[in-house]
């Protein structure tokens, strides 16, 4: 018995079309129950349905919560991608010229920022822009300040494809 419940939970924790598999085969044997029972060993069969009942009824479960797990991933994964469309479409001013600098430099859609102003802050918090690991080497003569050397950043394809499908939005230079 302790095998059987050990080949069962190795079976629960199988993929989705082998649990799929074992829950239609013991549906099947539980509808076709009556025609079992007529069988020459139906009747000592019969205390296997019970087993194979409560089986069916777990792997048909673990299969709901796993569509409704996916569902739910993908409900959380659509309203994500509208806060962050409504964030992007509601750039103030000086976050839009940042933007824009970004956008009007193709075809990577790069520039160099400096790192502590509050909006480049804010845009790469909001993943809208992203640092790139390269180390800008300049010269000593053109950084104005030495605390606040300027990076190279990137537009993010997210913020790009809503700029590209609003371009009146963000008055772009094609």
């Amino acid at each position: 018995m302790e095998e059987l419940v050990k080949t069962a939970w190795e079976a629960l924790k199988s993929n989705m079309k082998t649990r799929l598999l074992i829950a239609i085969t013991c549906t099947i044997v539980l509808l076709s129950r009556s025609y079992i029972e007529t069988l020459p060993v139906g009747k000592v069969l019969t205390m296997c349905f019970l087993f194979i009942y409560f089986v069916a009824l777990i792997f048909w479960i673990s299969i709901g919560l796993d569509i409704g797990d996916v569902i739910w991933k993908r409900y959380k994964t659509k309203k994500e991608q509208q806060e962050y469309k409504k964030y992007v479409l509601g750039l103030t001013e000086e976050k839009l010229n940042i933007v824009r600098k970004l956008f009007n430099n193709p075809p990577q859609y790069k520039g160099y920022l400096h790192e502590n102003d509050p909006n480049v802050l804010e845009l790469y918090q909001s993943k809208v822009i992203v640092k790139t690991k390269n180390v800008s080497y300049t010269k000593f003569g053109e950084i104005e300040d030495i605390n606040d050397v300027p990076i190279l950043y990137i537009l993010q394809p997210p913020a790009l494809d809503i700029m590209k499908n609003n371009p009146e939005k963000f008055k772009l230079n094609k």
